[in-house]
């Protein structure tokens, strides 16, 4: 059976609309999207006084093999983003009785987002 896509929209956006009213849900999304923010703002407020290569692979040893361009800097707002839609799409195809997996998918999201933006900013406040 072929669900139509505009069933399907309309699914995503009722069961969304329900999984919002969750005030745990509500205030992470809000909050790991405002962090998605400030990482791009960060990033593209101080882009021209990066140096050319920022530490950026803090698991490898010390020196040159930590270097990255500073452009590489991106994959964290970019991960983060990818996270939290992962994450929305997630909740709305397989949470819609238990809720209890929707508020921890919003709740990890808001914390990749926080580590992103704790990583992201230190690294510009080292660098610059």
């Amino acid at each position: 059976m072929t669900i139509s896509l505009k069933h399907r929209a309309s699914f995503i956006r009722e069961t969304w609309t329900t999984l919002n009213k969750n005030w745990v849900i509500n205030i992470s999304m809000k909050l790991s999207f405002i962090l998605i923010a400030v990482q791009c703002i960060a990033f593209f407020v101080v882009w021209k006084k990066l140096p050319p290569m920022v530490p950026l692979w803090y698991s490898l040893p010390w020196g040159d093999e930590q270097l990255e361009k500073s452009f590489w800097l991106v994959i964290l707002p970019v991960g983060s983003f990818i996270w939290q839609i992962a994450a929305i799409l997630t909740s709305v195809y397989s949470t819609r009785e238990h809720l209890i997996f929707a508020q921890i998918l919003s709740l990890t999201s808001f914390v990749v987002s926080l580590f992103s933006c704790v990583v992201i900013l230190s690294i510009i406040s080292l660098v610059t």
